[in-house]
């Protein structure tokens, strides 16, 4: 089955970004009970993520024709003796003998994690043999040579290539099963048609053994989903929101709850998170998605005291690319009191086509105030200037209009700056000429009146490119986040959407995609307080389809999952779990209690199974990452109870 993921995003800029380059994340599930069996046929492993696109293909390029030419899925897990290995090759022509040369096909498995000042890797092949005539082969690469002591490899053909599965002890790897928060790691399959030769290599990302510090960052979910407590809240974060391939641009340490201890914020490319003893004592992390989409780029993060009072905010500015002309808008954030990051003021301070641009000046004041004003102005004129405002973003002030600067006083209790007074233009009012128009420049529409929320959705309908009566499918009303006004949340299609007089100033929506594929459905949408904090959160349950490698054959399945999403400070998927699986008449559920008294925690329980017993039940898989495992009556345990920890649901002890 193709993994695929679905961001969150912020709708007033459009799309979200993708992760940059062709990296594939290589995930290390804990295997717990699942019962894996070393026979070379994949059948214990339900999700295998693929490698099979021209991106990944980062050798030999041009000979590399296609899927079927050289391409691979793969699986991971480690209990306490190994690490297990499970690959589906697809190789029209696989090049293998006795001796296991380096110039024939081989699955290269590098690994590396820091070690003192500097890092240790390693580097394996995994070679097929040939059932009945010779055994296949894991051997080490790189600095080393020579058979894996104690590894185990063995093979099953198929049609189009061959199955592999490998056990390879820890004993073997030094210290790489004690380094799990430090370890990156890549899987890259060698092909050798030629036989004398590698000809392409195609592989989850850049980078081996010698050029280790290219490795992406492994995602090392453990079996239900959880992450143990003590684990780096960085490394939580990037493991939850699926960040562990991507770099930050900043990570730096600042005071921004204002006592003695600073915090640590890393900012990534669409988010940033924040952690220390300001954030739940230290035990957790706040983070906010940012606002982006098509050709949308982060061009400046800093910090500053704009408020004078010991604690720095958040500045974030982007350029943002808009029809015929591009602006820069600038976002601030800062921590409130329950240790949130908020979004404390959004304003456009650019805007420019070609050489005409008009440009605001930003700047603290004092008394906890911050001032925009009108900077200069180059081309553009009422008559030509792009008159479109963005929902949520006040609009950059212009040397013609009605002010020349507006003025914003920090509100503490709420954690943002509200509009405090606007400074009359004199030149405005005396009629003063405008800047030079700039030839051939064409005048737009006038502004648009702020926005409500029919007005809201009608935008989320235009880009979407939905019809203008397209309806949601659900909907329910709640107090979801910020006053105590209701909000409004619907589901169109694949789609979740808020809005809401008070929800984000009441000028904007939030949208989130739901990891849901062409043909899969939300069933039904609920809005329960689920983690106690007197707000309530979206609670889902979806069908998606899933097809599934047993024994070497397909088998499609249908499969439910209990999905709830945080729509206030904190957005976001905070609990998942798969509580139905359906084949043909075959199917197995699970009961699910979910807390409706502004509860702390959520109890499924094994249900009734119908067609299977527990020889026959063909699935032996661990759970995707982020979901919780299907509870079936021969489980053990058969009931876990779900606990808030503050950031996320963990299994109860």
């Amino acid at each position: 089955m193709r993994k695929t993921s679905r961001w969150v995003f912020c709708a007033s800029l459009g799309l979200a970004g993708r992760l940059a380059g062709a990296v594939t994340p290589v995930e290390i599930q804990e295997r717990g009970d699942v019962r894996l069996v070393l026979d070379g046929v994949v059948r214990e492993w339900s999700e295998l993520t693929p490698v099979e696109d021209a991106p990944s293909v980062l050798v030999g390029p041009r000979s590399w024709s296609g899927r079927d030419d050289a391409s691979f899925s793969f699986a991971m897990a480690r209990d306490a003796e190994a690490l297990w290995v499970a690959v589906e090759v697809r190789d029209e022509r696989v090049t293998r003998s006795r001796e296991h040369r380096t110039s024939e096909d081989a699955l290269v498995l590098s690994f590396a994690h820091e070690q003192g000042s500097g890092r240790a890797a390693w580097e394996l092949a995994l070679q097929p043999g040939v059932p009945g005539e010779y055994a296949g082969a894991v051997s080490y690469r790189g600095g080393r040579s020579g058979p894996v002591p104690g590894a185990s490899v063995v093979e099953a053909p198929t049609g189009s290539g061959y199955m592999l599965e490998a056990r390879i002890p820890w004993s073997a790897l030094g210290a790489v099963s004690a380094n799990f928060r430090s370890l990156r790691a890549r899987l890259a399959y060698h092909d050798a048609d030629a036989g004398a030769r590698v000809e392409s290599v195609i592989a989850t990302g850049p980078g081996d053994a010698e050029r280790n510090a290219d490795l992406a960052l492994t995602v090392n979910a453990v079996q239900l989903g959880g992450i143990n407590p003590g684990a780096d809240l960085v490394t939580r974060f990037r493991a939850d929101r699926g960040l562990a391939a991507v770099n930050p641009v900043l990570d730096r340490r600042v005071n921004l709850a204002g006592d003695a201890s600073p915090e640590r914020l890393v900012v990534f490319p669409n988010q940033m998170m924040v952690s220390g003893p300001g954030v739940g004592d230290g035990a957790r992390y706040s983070f906010v998605e940012f606002p982006t989409g098509p050709g949308v780029t982060l061009s400046e993060v800093d910090t500053r005291d704009l408020t004078a009072d010991g604690r720095s905010e958040i500045l974030v500015r982007f350029r943002v690319p808009t029809g015929d002309f591009s602006r820069e808008v600038l976002h601030l954030y800062a921590l409130d009191a329950a240790g949130n990051l908020a979004h404390a003021l959004a304003h456009e301070t650019q805007r420019d086509s070609g050489p005409n641009r008009v440009t605001n000046s930003f700047a603290p004041e004092a008394g906890g105030r911050v001032r925009v004003a009108t900077l200069s102005a180059v081309g553009y004129s009422a008559s030509n200037y792009p008159a479109a405002v963005e929902s949520g973003v006040e609009p950059a002030l212009t040397p013609w209009g009605p002010e020349r600067a507006r003025v914003y006083l920090w509100n503490p209790s709420a954690s943002r700056f509200v509009f405090e007074r606007a400074e009359p233009n004199p030149r405005a009012q005396a009629g003063a000429a405008s800047p030079p128009a700039v030839p051939g420049a064409q005048a737009l529409p006038t502004p648009v009146a702020p926005p409500n929320i029919e007005s809201l959705l009608t935008l989320f309908r235009q880009r979407e490119n939905l019809g203008p009566q397209e309806r949601p499918q659900f909907q329910a009303s709640g107090n979801v986040a910020e006053d105590a006004q209701p909000e409004t949340v619907m589901i169109f299609q694949r789609t979740l959407v808020v809005v809401g007089p008070g929800y984000l100033g009441g000028r904007n929506y939030y949208q989130l995609g739901l990891p849901l594929n062409e043909g899969d459905a939300v069933l039904s949408l609920a809005l329960v307080d689920l983690n106690g904090d007197g707000l309530a959160e979206a609670l889902l349950r979806v069908r998606r389809n899933v097809t599934s490698t047993i024994q070497g054959t397909a088998v499609a399945s249908q499969r439910e999952m209990l999905l709830g999403y945080g729509l206030g400070a904190q957005r976001g998927r905070i609990f998942a779990a798969e509580v139905a699986r359906t084949v043909g008449a075959n199917s197995a559920r699970v009961n699910a209690i979910v807390p409706t008294g502004g509860g702390r925690e959520i109890t499924l329980e094994a249900g009734a199974v119908t067609g299977w017993t527990q020889a026959s039940y063909p699935f032996h898989d661990a759970p995707p990452n982020g979901f919780f495992a299907l509870l079936l009556p021969w489980s053990t345990p058969r009931r876990v109870t779900y606990r808030w920890s503050g950031t996320a649901f963990v299994a109860a002890p």
